[in-house]
């Protein structure tokens, strides 16, 4: 007996199933109260900030993208030599050819090494100084602005 009033009949899924389409429907059309919009803040390029740096600083920051780029110009031959390494464990070498290809390899990853830190670090510190002094330069034609 209980069981038969819990029985539902495709014509009553139908029913509701269009029903709560409906009603979702209708909730997704009301509108809410439009937000006021913020102001964006405006972005400010490159070139503009850079206006504020002198001479120098503006060497410095260039000077530090090269040195960027030429790590990234490094960076790729550690994959080179890696896949030199697969190369050494040929089955037909000997164990010396292989202890004697290893330290050559590792003696090309230490200077591959070297190098890359060291670009990275003068990229850096270039890049760091010109940051640097121009912020000073900002903050401070900042305050003098504020203080006239």
């Amino acid at each position: 007996d209980n069981i038969d009033r819990f029985k539902i009949t495709t014509s009553d899924w139908l029913w509701t199933t269009i029903l709560f389409k409906m009603l979702d429907r209708c909730r997704r059309n009301k509108k809410e109260p439009a937000k006021p919009k913020e102001p964006k803040a405006e972005m400010i390029s490159l070139f503009k900030v850079m206006k504020y740096s002198d001479t120098k600083d503006k060497l410095m920051a260039l000077i530090g993208v090269l040195f960027s780029i030429l790590a990234g110009l490094v960076t790729p031959s550690i994959a080179l030599v890696m896949g030199e390494l697969i190369a050494i464990y040929d089955p037909r070498s000997t164990p010396e050819e292989i202890n004697e290809g290893i330290v050559y390899l590792v003696k090309i990853i230490s200077i591959i090494a070297i190098t890359l830190w060291i670009f990275s670090y003068l990229q850096y510190s270039f890049m760091q100084h010109s940051a640097e002094k121009l912020a000073f330069n900002l903050r401070t034609r900042y305050l003098t602005a504020l203080m006239r």
